[in-house]
């Protein structure tokens, strides 16, 4: 019988392991999804900053975008 309770150790064993890589991973997912939000913000602001005013990002499609990206990130922070 002690063969019988190895096994259940190593199937709990795998399980927990199972366990910790999935949140490593959705942490990881997170942390990738609030990256690339930071690096949306960071572009319309250098699009923003453009030495011509007509190559600027007129104002109604920068709120847009920055709204686009308000809600990406707070999807990313609740997962």
């Amino acid at each position: 019988m002690p063969f019988d309770e190895d096994d259940d150790e190593t199937n709990n064993d795998d399980i927990d392991e199972n366990a910790i890589i999935k949140e490593v991973d959705r942490h990881f997912n997170a942390s990738c999804k609030v990256e690339e939000c930071l690096v949306s913000v960071l572009q319309i602001g250098l699009l923003c900053c453009a030495t011509s005013p007509h190559e600027r990002l007129p104002t109604n499609v920068v709120v847009n975008k920055l709204r686009a990206v308000r809600d990406a990130f707070i999807l990313a922070k609740s997962s």
